[in-house]
């Protein structure tokens, strides 16, 4: 699970591949980055997307097998596929994110809260971007102003003076105890609230870990 996060996480970072013209576009500009090529182009596909389709009628046309249809004889006609591709490409994983946030909404109104150790992925200004493995849930998961200092450049919480958590941090990567449920308060969005809890019961070096009243009181 840690080297899919690091994957996922460093992807997240790079620019989005796009279907583009080599006549339109300098050489430099060719590499994927995310594949680590200096020019990389489709050949095949087991879903056979459309672009598959159209590098395989260029490579059919130069191995002379058959003839290149007129419409890809002009540049301008490729320049406007490879727009359509790339919207219709965004559009796709659009839906698919959006189709795995409502079904897991759907599962969790279905099934109620459940507490389970997340993985911190960031941390912001309002608390920690988690990714729970067990339910491949992700979510932000506020924190208590008066209970935890932010440092986002440093990517780092720290727990203030006098408080239950004072002398620990939350860094990415660090284990978490959250809270998930369907956030029943905006309909609207039909998204997951994760609520966190404190940490793992047992730290690396075998102390106990603190953990705020609201996870007693459900305990």
């Amino acid at each position: 699970f840690f080297n899919r996060l690091v994957r996922i996480m460093t992807t997240r970072c790079m620019e989005e591949a796009l279907y583009f013209c080599t006549g339109q576009e300098e050489r430099k500009d060719w590499k994927h980055f995310g594949l680590a090529m200096e020019e990389y182009t489709h050949f095949t596909s087991p879903i056979r997307r459309y672009a598959d389709c159209v590098v395989h009628r260029f490579l059919s046309a130069a191995q002379g097998f058959e003839a290149l249809p007129t419409v890809l004889r002009q540049g301008k006609e490729i320049v406007d596929c490879c727009a359509h591709l790339n919207y219709k490409n965004k559009n796709a994983r659009d839906a698919d994110r959006a189709s795995v946030e409502f079904h897991l909404y759907q599962f969790f109104q279905q099934r109620g809260a459940v507490v389970s150790e997340g993985v911190v992925m960031r941390v912001v200004r309002e608390g920690i971007s988690v990714a729970v493995e067990e339910f491949g849930a992700e979510g932000t998961a506020e924190l208590e102003e008066k209970s935890w200092g932010v440092l986002p450049e440093k990517q780092l919480l720290y727990g203030r003076p006098r408080t239950k958590f004072e002398g620990f941090q939350i860094k990415v990567f660090d284990r978490v105890v959250v809270k998930i449920e369907a956030d029943k308060d905006d309909l609207t969005k039909r998204r997951l609230k994760f609520t966190f809890l404190g940490m793992p019961s047992h730290l690396p070096d075998g102390s106990q870990a603190p953990m705020p009243e609201v996870a007693d009181k459900e305990a």
